[in-house]
């Protein structure tokens, strides 16, 4: 394994990591009666902001990564 290939990986599960939590973490948003609606969607909008710029990040990483190694490893 390339260090290209295990940086593609390890930024490919980085960013798996990323997804997932924001998925747990929306939910707890919700339950807290003083937060208001209009609040919880302007938290929920910067994060979803600050997470495209990752991803954005991360892909091109990932696309560095991969168009470094000399071949794909699930398609050699």
């Amino acid at each position: 394994m390339t260090a290209a290939h295990a940086v593609s990986i390890a930024v490919t599960f980085t960013w798996l990591g990323m997804v997932v939590i924001s998925f747990i973490e929306a939910p707890l948003k919700f339950p807290y009666a003083r937060v208001t609606v209009r609040l919880v969607l302007e938290i929920g909008r910067l994060g979803f902001r600050a997470l495209n710029v990752t991803e954005i990040v991360w892909a091109a990483l990932l696309i560095a990564g991969l168009v470094a190694g000399d071949e794909v490893p699930f398609l050699a």
